[in-house]
């Protein structure tokens, strides 16, 4: 059965403790937390928090990954900058991190999240993916020593945006433990491929996904069943798939109304689950169709 998580960054009024006790009495399987000031900060939190965490997410039987796109977790002005090729501030981008996969092994998380960032002006595009390529590797080789797996996600605006981009960041990194986090709303706003087609050729890639729904071509994270994602359609191939990752509700804008939005947004997801699963073909690889 599909398993869905809540990401944090929709309970930014709550304290991580609250919202994990929340989403857990909502039904969710799991947890996608962004780490930052508020939630979890990697660079202050002490082995014996990270191992209280740990106990209570087992207590409460949810599954957690760790996102580190969090707004200004680095720069009071600048929303994700530093970043994997920012021009100056790169290796602060990468220890911060380091210090979120040690956060993730501490939990007891599998995953960790990342963004490209954005193209500096006066950056040459072949440099910046010299950088970022330079950056996931070394980064892939820490998180493996910890058991862990590094998700990069494409998203409007950031140097990776598109799948085709990450096909080629995928197959410069080259590493086992290099991995995708796919943003379904992205996906039906800039993407020309049907949710068949993605799972076919980058389904074995994929680690971990966002749900958020979406009116037109703007990915806003709307709650789900306020836009107009075709949740069942898309519950159904993840389904069919057999995709094993964590589907997590992402609704940044919503913290206001969180613990009404996370109940709502379960019951939705689960009366649209498919009941029974038929495992299709991984077919990695192939050719994606319009």
């Amino acid at each position: 059965m599909l398993r869905f998580g809540y990401h944090t960054n929709g309970f930014a009024y709550h304290s991580l403790d609250d919202a994990l006790d929340v989403i857990a009495e909502c039904g969710y399987d799991g947890v996608a937390i962004a780490v930052g000031r508020h939630h979890l900060n990697p660079e202050r939190t002490a082995p014996a928090e990270k191992a209280r965490l740990r106990d209570k997410l087992r207590e409460l039987h949810l599954h957690a990954v760790i996102e580190t796109g969090t707004s200004y977790a680095l720069d009071s002005w600048n929303r994700h900058d530093p970043s994997l090729i920012s021009p100056l501030g790169r290796e602060r981008r990468i220890e911060h991190t380091m210090l979120a996969i040690d956060t993730a092994a501490g939990i007891g998380a599998d995953t960790v999240t990342v963004l490209s960032g954005r193209l500096s002006a006066g950056t040459p595009a072949d440099e910046a993916f010299e950088w970022l390529v330079d950056g996931c590797k070394l980064l892939c080789e820490y998180a493996e020593m910890h058991g862990i797996q590094l998700a990069l996600e494409p998203f409007p605006g950031m140097y990776i945006e598109r799948l085709n981009q990450f096909d080629l960041l995928y197959d410069a990194v080259n590493h086992g433990s290099f991995r995708m986090t796919l943003d379904l709303g992205t996906v039906h706003c800039v993407e020309r491929y049907a949710i068949a087609s993605i799972l076919h050729r980058f389904g074995a890639r994929i680690a971990t996904v966002h749900i958020g729904d979406v009116k037109g071509s703007v990915p806003e994270h709307l709650p789900v069943g306020q836009g107009e994602l075709p949740l069942e359609e898309i519950l159904q191939m993840f389904e069919e798939f057999g995709f094993d990752g964590m589907i997590s509700v992402e609704t940044e804008n919503h913290s206001h109304t969180a613990p009404v939005v996370a109940q709502q947004s379960i019951r939705i997801l689960r009366d649209f689950a498919p009941r029974q699963m038929a495992i299709v073909d991984v077919r990695e690889g192939a050719p994606l169709e319009f």
